[in-house]
């Protein structure tokens, strides 16, 4: 009876010990996510209480631009205060132009160059319809006065308009060109910016004719007087040509006239000379509200000294004054020594006599004796030579005065350093220009105030191109350009120049000028100095005529007739005093709130405001009011944020009323799509978060109980009868290296047929990987009685004798059974005769025999190569090796052997039992028996996954004897294999668990990848890089990465459905359809009502989960605790989400019978569960979508020529051209000129089409990848920054049709940027990573082209793939280089910080919307916390932005800490923590 007992509580020994102490392993993981969402939810709580309107405030002002790059603060500063998008005058300015020959009077900074590039898109627009009605071709000239602003307008130009622009000037050595060369030249470009000379000669040569060209651009126009090129051109050639045939003029001055007397004389005098008109604004002061205006000062300075012989001028004149080639020398130092003092009268002979400039002295020296009539010019020239270099070195020998020595300044010097001092003694962002009138002077100046010092001035010289200089002043176009840009960055901040930065130059704000005309001061809070002598009549005179030159503008203003005015909206003030009977109103009955035309006006600025972002300007609304016929009309342009994008208003008698009315209209359109509440107050910024949150979240970490299915639905099939007919599978093992024992080929045979199941391993032994393999033979199997039985009793003594459970036979509820097999795998085919496959031998001997008895005459062979287990108790299972001769029963056990409850003799170490039977026992066995070496089984080790490393150390060498132990019948190599199997049959049941899923779904899923979309092996699977809570060894792959490239292929798939069904909707529209389509909150509401999350694998493999289900266990109890969880698991809501998205990339790797992309497809249509998503297959989107009218309408020139241009470099053939026009049309560009939508849709599109293509590229080319690591490196490929730069590098920028002034002169500097980040590169793919961040438009129209030739071609998603290919994959061949990335945006940098740097696990940076009323924008707190500290706290208007905050913030605090003064800071022992230990009983034992 005791022997009973025994049994009962040894059998209780197969426990869930294991199971409990795995619950235990990442407790402390857990309890400290705890604790960091508690501590949280304190500081939001505090917050929330003491949150101010202040703080509201705060969180939605721009971040920091600490990590903006010059060039972007640069574009930043020069255009933030002009002219933020165009203005009024602008655009009817460009409707006069296009109408007649115009003058456009503006002043510098009002945006002349604007109008003029957008009067050329339009003529060349024209153009190219001409071309293709096949009228002969015209070409456009844009004529400039100088060499430096042929290069400056030619790159505006070539930045912004999409034909050939070639640039013209005589040191290009045109003058021997031909007629043939001119023709290919004129053939080849559409427009030529070069000096009006160059024109000017063509013409009379014939090279052209003026019927030939198309525009006539002319930049200062107010040069067209007498005889320069201007009016030449007008005088010898267009008023010679008749006037149909004559070009359309345009030019550009902020200063017509620059004489006396009559004013109107003088204008009609331009206007005829030009064929123009002029037209202008009708006040100044209207351009003083768009244009910055300087704040003038007089700097007056004592009366300057008569001029004086300084010691140097003394001894060159003395020696040297014969010299003709120095004659002009002496007479500036001499005019220098009281107009600017003895130093610079010195300085200027270091330029003059340096060994550079010498031989140029030399050489005129020489020319001037040769061409003379003195005889010995040989003696005459080598002693002149001779002189020079004497002279040379008497001034090398000099040394100069310190600049603060008397006399060394003249008084004009002395007071302009007052001055300059004045502004830059202290840090400053002050940029200044000081005019001079000779070359001589601004680059003495430049030398002067280097040796002054002055503390934060950095000078520069800037001084015009001249050839044949002999006074070491040349300079080159390049080195102008270079100062330019460092004055541009600020490198330079006082530029010391002559006339050469007086017109056209584009001279960013300067806040600081002096003796010039304000043209230059262009900054806000400018200054504008004039310095003059004291008592001096002169100075004082020429400053008065200044202003008179202004109050002439004004009369001029005046006087010209009303056509010719610009009026103000605003003018018409008095006029729009009409009955209140001709303008509507609204009021809304609940608030009796009420809406007018002016106030219209107001509602919709406040709308627009609403629509701030993080690190936007503010928004505004754009009016573009436009005549037709006798009448105007308006179009209100709303900010891109805007759901609704604009409207055009009705027509009206006047300009105002046009406007308001638009305005008006627009506010009843806001109103009734919801974003204007009942008092006409913006409710974007309480809709956009309501949609975003609570609509379309879930909670993340919220898990619920859901039921899980453990056993495949195959095992039921045709159970409870006894089974005619079995399936045959064959299951074999081939390690990758030799194993110690042999493993014998094992069969299952099930009642219906088996899939192919994909390899996997195993780790068998030492850890040597062991691949499984199964193979279902095709034919079925007729069983008999009698094999069945021996089937069954063979596969019941396996869960005997190897795994310690008796169970009751029964074929009737076998759900399958186990058989060695008669040969190797290799051997075996699908088409063999399964019958022949199985071992009837080792069946029949294992049916005959329970036991195999050791007696003392069996011989030690006997023992060899056996398997042994302990009958009560199944943790002690051996594999026998050999007999030691030098050890007996009596020995005690060696020091080696795991330790049990009787370590004083082998023979009763090896013995279970427990008091009276084991003394019984030792008394009567037999002690002269072998001891046998053997191998102890680990049965609890996790054969799916490699050792741990307490299971490596531990010890399975035993000593044991043969009589305490049972010896099993079944052959140690079947045994061997069979140790396996639960291992393989856990992998198989979860094959077969998510094919059955799969097959609900009706997806056609290989077995690997359904499996691999279904599996969970740790509580917070998706953080890739965090530390894994109750994480489960062995389980294959998790759902991660699929769920990366399921995620891609859905939002692309949403996509493409709402683009096809609704071709007419707005961006916005489809952003907020597609998120409330592929949400989590979406995803999980359809999962749970096809009950997904019983499909999850969640359980990692269990020692009693694998048994088979329906039989009556008689021996070996299962525990209470697993029986009472069984068919549960705990699953967070984005978990089943997730899962949904990993079956849909699962889908797309799986293929589809039409299309690669139609099981995918499919699975969306599932998922998704929605009317705006019912396709089957990838050809049915095409088949939703309805091509639009303008894009099937027929293409014009200018469409054509572009589609062509844009084949020629993309390579694409565009069956619509239109559709180009459209992915190349800004959405400030008006919709009267644009006749095409702009790009936002396609766009929409286009992203979506990129970001798979570019994700499925890394998900094939990086296998091994997490998505963390694919996600952090997918950032660079979609990134705006990157898609900027392929935008400059494709030349794609060219073609935006735009229309605002700051973006014309971004794209410019930006096309600058990427170009000089190229050519400084040396060949580097990354170059574009320093670049600044582009305008918005760049990647944007990128995107959109994708869109274009995606709907282009039918819906083919092969030409996304091609340019892709051709032009995105060169620049990430190697992908390490940006390896670095994302870890400069602050929140990953922070992750590498704590993690790699300080190797802190114990962190978080949480988020959440702080508490507050219902009408108050939404601001959210984000918190860096380590440990139990917070670190940082930051505010924003989104989750994104208060976490870029808040990790900033936090950065800043850890900067320079080093390790051990973090951990002493934060209390961290992160790096030292012993991770939890399995119990001793866990590692290394068998059960």
């Amino acid at each position: 009876m005791e022997t009973g007992k025994e049994d009962e509580y040894l059998s209780s020994s197969d426990s869930e010990e294991e199971d409990q102490s795995s619950q235990n392993v990442h407790l402390d993981a857990m309890q400290k996510r705890r604790v960091q969402n508690e501590n949280f939810k304190a500081l939001l709580s505090k917050h929330a209480i003491s949150m101010t309107a202040e703080d509201v405030k705060t969180a939605y002002k721009s971040t920091s631009t600490h990590f903006t790059s010059t060039a972007n603060l640069v574009a930043e500063q020069d255009f933030a205060a002009v002219i933020t998008d165009p203005r009024e005058y602008q655009i009817e300015l460009f409707e006069k132009a296009k109408a007649h020959n115009t003058i456009a009077v503006l002043d510098t900074g009002s945006g002349k160059t604007l109008i003029a590039v957008l009067l050329l898109k339009h003529i060349l627009q024209n153009e190219l319809v001409d071309r293709g009605l096949g009228k002969p071709h015209r070409i456009a000239f844009f004529l400039v006065d100088s060499v430096t602003l042929v290069y400056q307008q030619a790159a505006v130009l070539r930045n912004n308009i999409d034909q050939n622009v070639a640039q013209l000037f005589g040191a290009m050595g045109i003058d021997l060109w031909n007629k043939e060369i001119w023709d290919d030249f004129f053939i080849k470009n559409m427009v030529i910016v070069c000096t009006a000379e160059i024109l000017h000669q063509c013409l009379l040569n014939s090279y052209i004719k003026m019927h030939q060209i198309n525009l006539l651009v002319f930049d200062e126009a107010h040069h067209a007087k007498k005889d320069h090129p201007y009016a030449r051109i007008i005088k010898d050639s267009y008023l010679k040509t008749d006037l149909e045939n004559r070009p359309r003029v345009f030019g550009m001055t902020a200063s017509p006239i620059d004489v006396k007397g009559d004013v109107v004389k003088a204008a009609m005098t331009l206007e005829t000379l030009l064929d123009c008109r002029i037209c202008t604004t009708s006040n100044l002061m209207l351009l003083q509200q768009t244009v910055s205006r300087p704040t003038e000062q007089t700097w007056e300075y004592p009366m300057l000294g008569a001029p004086f012989k300084t010691e140097l001028y003394e001894s060159l004149h003395s020696r040297f004054c014969d010299i003709a080639t120095l004659g002009k020398t002496f007479r500036f130092a001499w005019d220098a020594s009281s107009e600017l003092g003895g130093w610079c009268s010195d300085r200027v002979w270091h330029y003059v006599l340096t060994e550079e400039v010498l031989p140029r002295i030399e050489g005129s020296v020489s020319r001037a004796i040769e061409q003379s009539l003195c005889t010995r010019r040989s003696a005459k020239i080598e002693a002149e030579t001779q002189r020079l270099r004497e002279a040379s070195e008497l001034v090398m020998k000099h040394k100069i005065l310190s600049p603060h020595s008397p006399n060394q300044m003249s008084p004009k010097v002395s007071r302009l350093c007052e001055g300059l001092s004045t502004y830059f003694g202290r840090p400053t962002d002050t940029k200044c220009i000081v005019f001079t009138k000779q070359r001589h002077t601004a680059r003495l100046l430049g030398d002067l105030f280097m040796h002054l010092g002055i503390r934060n001035l950095r000078p520069g010289v800037l001084i015009g191109v001249r050839s044949g200089d002999d006074a070491g002043m040349n300079t080159s176009f390049r080195q102008q350009f270079v100062t330019l840009a460092n004055f541009r960055t600020g490198e330079i901040n006082c530029l010391f120049a002559t006339s050469v930065a007086e017109e056209g130059l584009d001279i960013p704000d300067c806040n600081l000028v002096y003796i010039q005309s304000r043209g230059r001061a262009r900054h806000p809070k400018s200054t504008y100095a004039q310095m003059i002598e004291a008592d001096n009549l002169e100075h004082e005179t020429r400053l008065e005529e200044v202003r008179f030159a202004e109050a002439m503008m004004r009369r001029f203003c005046e006087c010209l007739p009303e056509d010719r005015v610009i009026r103000s909206l605003d003018s018409e003030f008095d006029s729009l005093l009409l009955s209140d009977g001709r303008k509507r109103t609204y009021t809304v009955p609940s608030t009796q709130a009420t809406l007018t035309y002016h106030s219209a006006l107001s509602v919709l600025a406040r709308y627009a405001s609403s629509l701030q972002y993080e690190k936007e300007a503010s928004p505004q609304v754009h009016y573009v009011v436009l005549p037709s016929s006798n009448e105007y009309i308006c179009e209100v342009i709303l900010p891109e944020k805007s759901p609704i994008r604009g409207f055009i208003g009705s027509l009206a008698a006047q300009k105002s009323l046009a406007k308001q009315s638009a305005a008006f209209d627009t506010c009843l359109l806001l109103r009734k799509n919801g974003l204007l509440d009942d008092c006409f107050l913006s409710k974007y910024q309480r809709r956009l978060p309501l949609m975003r949150n609570a609509k379309l979240a879930i909670d993340s970490k919220k898990t619920n109980e859901y039921d899980m299915i453990s056993k495949p639905a195959i095992w039921n099939q045709n159970s409870g009868t006894v089974p005619k007919v079995l399936y045959v599978t064959v299951l074999g093992l081939t390690p990758s290296k030799t194993l110690k024992r042999d493993h014998q080929c094992l069969i299952l045979l099930t009642r219906e047929k088996l899939p192919n199941f994909p390899r996997f391993p195993l780790f068998l032994e030492d850890d040597v990987e062991t691949e499984v393999s199964s193979l279902p033979i095709k034919a079925a199997m007729t069983i008999s009685t009698e094999h069945l039985e021996a089937l069954t009793t063979f596969t019941l003594r396996v869960f005997r004798d190897l795994f310690h459970k008796t169970y009751e036979h029964n074929p009737e509820s076998m759900p399958y059974w186990l058989a060695p097999a008669a040969m190797d795998s290799g051997q075996i085919e699908e088409c063999s005769d399964p019958f022949g496959l199985i071992n009837w031998a080792t069946l029949t001997f294992v049916q005959e025999n329970d036991e195999l008895f050791w007696t003392v005459d069996s011989p030690k062979e006997f023992l060899l190569d056996r398997f042994v287990f302990d009958r009560w108790d199944g943790r002690y299972r051996y594999f026998t090796l050999q007999v030691e001769d030098s050890l007996h029963p009596s020995d005690p056990p060696p020091a080696f052997m795991p330790p049990r409850r009787h370590m004083d003799t082998i023979m009763s170490y090896c013995l279970s039992l427990f008091k009276n039977a084991r003394a019984k026992f030792l008394a009567g066995c037999t002690w002269d028996q072998p001891v046998v070496r053997a191998e102890l089984l680990s049965l609890r080790r996790n054969l799916l996954d490699r050792m741990t490393d307490q299971e490596n150390m531990a010890e399975r060498r035993c000593m044991i004897c043969p009589e305490p132990l049972t010896i099993s019948a079944i052959p140690a190599p079947v045994a061997a294999s069979l140790f396996a199997f639960p291992a393989m049959m856990t992998r198989f049941e979860s094959y077969l668990i998510a094919m059955e899923a799969c097959d609900n779904l009706n997806l056609a899923i290989p077995p690997e990848y359904a499996l691999e979309a279904l599996t969970k092996d740790s509580d917070n699977t998706e953080d890739h890089r965090g530390e894994q809570i109750h994480f489960r060894r062995g389980m294959g792959k998790n759902y991660e990465r699929l769920e990366f490239l399921g995620d891609a292929f859905l939002k692309m798939g949403t996509s493409i459905s709402l683009f096809a069904q609704n071709p007419d909707d707005n961006e916005f529209d489809y952003h907020v359809n597609r998120m409330c389509l592929i949400c989590n909150k979406n995803l999980f509401t359809t999962a749970k009502e096809i009950k997904i999350y019983e499909y999850i694998r969640s359980q990692g493999f269990s020692r009693r989960g694998w048994y088979p289900e329906g039989l009556k266990l008689l021996q070996g109890k299962r525990s209470i605790k697993k029986v009472s969880n069984e068919g549960k698991h705990s699953l967070a809501e984005k978990t089943i989400a997730d899962v949904c998205e990993a079956l849909i990339g699962a889908s797309l790797i799986s293929g589809g019978l039409g299309h690669r992309f139609d099981m995918a497809v499919r699975a969306v249509t599932i998922f998704v569960n929605d009317k705006n998503h019912l396709v089957s297959s990838w050809r049915e989107y095409s088949t939703l979508y309805t091509k639009p009218p303008y894009q099937t309408g027929h293409p014009n020139g200018f469409e054509i020529d572009l589609a062509q241009n844009v084949e020629q470099k993309l390579g694409y053939h565009f069956k619509y051209p239109k559709l180009l026009r459209s992915a190349f049309t800004h959405s400030s560009y008006p919709s009267a000129w644009a006749k095409v939508p702009c790009y936002q849709r396609l766009e929409f599109l286009g992203d979506s089409l990129f970001d798979m293509a570019c994700i499925e590229h890394l998900f094939h080319r990086f296998p091994t990848r997490d998505p963390q690591w694919l996600t952090e490196h997918k950032m660079a490929m979609v990134s705006n920054k990157f898609l900027g730069a392929v935008a400059i590098q494709l030349k794609l920028h060219t073609h935006l049709q735009y229309f605002s002034n700051p973006l014309q002169s971004q794209i410019a500097l930006y096309a600058e940027e990427v170009r000089e980040a190229e050519r400084e590169s040396d060949g580097q793919k990354d170059f574009w990573v320093t670049t600044s961040d582009p305008p918005k438009c760049l990647p944007d129209m990128v995107e959109a082209y994708l869109g274009a030739i995606f709907i282009d071609s039918d819906f083919n998603f092969e030409v996304v793939e091609e340019f892709f290919r051709k032009y995105i994959l060169i620049y990430f061949e190697d992908m390490s280089i940006y390896d670095t990335f994302a870890n400069k945006h602050p929140t990953t940098f922070l992750h590498t910080m704590l993690s790699t740097n300080f190797g802190c696990r114990n962190y978080c940076v949480k988020a959440g919307e702080i508490p507050n009323a219902d009408d108050a924008p939404t601001v959210v707190l984000a918190a860096v916390l380590i440990h139990d500290t917070v670190v940082a706290r930051e505010t924003g208007s989104s989750g994104r932005y208060a976490k870029v905050r808040a990790s900033e913030a936090a950065l800043e605090v850890l900067k320079g800490l080093t390790v051990i003064a973090f951990r002493e800071s934060y209390g961290c022992d992160c790096q030292t923590e012993k991770q939890p230990e399995m119990p001793e009983d866990e590692v290394g034992t068998a059960m």
